[in-house]
């Protein structure tokens, strides 16, 4: 079972939040059944950063985490970003991405000195969010431009689906 437990932000940003990760990472890894993330609405985040994602793996285990800022300009930029840091999730449990020590290696191969941009994850994620993002709204009957209208923090998923949205979820 997919599991995402989402702490911080607006309840409703909460529930936002967790449905948005659960309905990206089943078009991201179709397949996969177990998986747990959790994710934290922080106000601060590294300089410049809207999201970021981690990655742990032990013997037995893989642990995920998303950090998203619980002030984004919008609810697309909420959606864009949590599209965007979901995809290094499906990453790392594909296991092309990994950390060794303080390398960064992409399919076993080191880019530790490799500039942003030029990271193959970050390529293949910003290659990504938006398109993830645009099928999102588009579950949620919402277009992009209407998604840019919207403050995430009042923006209601329960009352926007209906009452009957969860049964299809759970």
């Amino acid at each position: 079972m997919i599991m995402i437990d989402v702490e911080g932000g607006t309840k409703s940003m909460r529930l936002l939040t967790e449905h948005a990760t659960f309905m990206t990472l089943q078009r991201l890894l179709p397949r996969k059944r177990t998986l747990n993330i959790e994710i934290e609405l922080k106000d601060a985040l590294k300089e410049g950063a809207w999201g970021t994602a981690y990655n742990a793996t032990t013997d037995r285990q893989q642990f995920h985490w998303i950090e998203l800022h619980n002030k984004p300009p919008s609810l697309y930029n909420h959606i864009q970003t949590l599209c965007h840091e979901s995809v290094h999730i499906s990453q790392a449990v594909k296991k092309h991405w990994h950390h060794r020590g303080n390398r960064s290696l992409w399919k076993g191969k080191d880019h530790t000195n490799t500039p942003y941009r030029q990271q193959p994850w970050e390529v293949e994620a910003f290659k990504l969010e938006k398109t993830l993002a645009k099928m999102y709204l588009k579950d949620i009957g919402l277009t992009i431009k209407r998604a840019k209208e919207l403050d995430v923090r009042q923006f209601k998923l329960d009352k926007h689906l209906g009452l009957d949205w969860w049964s299809s979820y759970a």
